[in-house]
């Protein structure tokens, strides 16, 4: 088994509610670039994807089970990592596989496994007591435990469990 990471998890919370307003501006700029490809390799008739409302939800992603190795250079710490993270989020897209069909999907569950580096660069007489920090993914991530709901009072199966719909949808995530 890995860490917990308790102690990340308390940390994320405490900045969560002042930094996520940022994060998901971040992210929306660049998300609708990122379905554009998914779409392009996607086929199945599927023409376009488009992001209509993207949040983080209120409480920060929940870190677990991480296996870390950190490495010291001076004032620098690398720390590599493989770990799952778990997360409430609302993703709601419009879906056009033509000019008269036309769906919109709800994403509120995710959980994503992967690995990766984070980078800080320590400061240790200066307040915050770092001057930078890169986080980079190490290959694509494995994305399970998706729940993809049709959106807008209508009720239906998880759209994630559907065969054609699974792979779609995964690579979008």
């Amino acid at each position: 088994g890995g860490e917990s990471c308790e102690w990340a998890n308390d940390i994320l919370l405490a900045l969560w509610r002042n930094h996520r307003v940022l994060a998901e501006a971040y992210l929306h700029r660049h998300l609708q670039n990122l379905l554009d490809g998914a779409v392009e390799g996607a086929g199945l008739g599927l023409k376009a994807v488009h992001l209509e409302r993207f949040s983080l939800g209120r409480l920060p992603p929940v870190f677990g089970n991480v296996r870390t190795t950190p490495v010291m250079h001076g004032t620098d710490v690398c720390v590599h990592f493989r770990g799952a993270v778990y997360t409430r989020v609302c993703i709601v897209m419009r879906v056009v596989y033509s000019a008269r069909v036309t769906t919109r999907v709800l994403v509120d569950a995710l959980e994503v496994a992967g690995g990766g580096r984070m980078h800080v660069r320590m400061t240790p007489n200066q307040w915050p007591l770092f001057s930078t920090v890169r986080f980079q993914l190490s290959g694509e991530p494995d994305v399970f435990n998706v729940t993809a709901r049709p959106f807008g009072g209508k009720r239906g199966p998880d759209m994630a469990a559907l065969g054609m719909s699974q792979s779609i949808i995964r690579r979008m995530v």
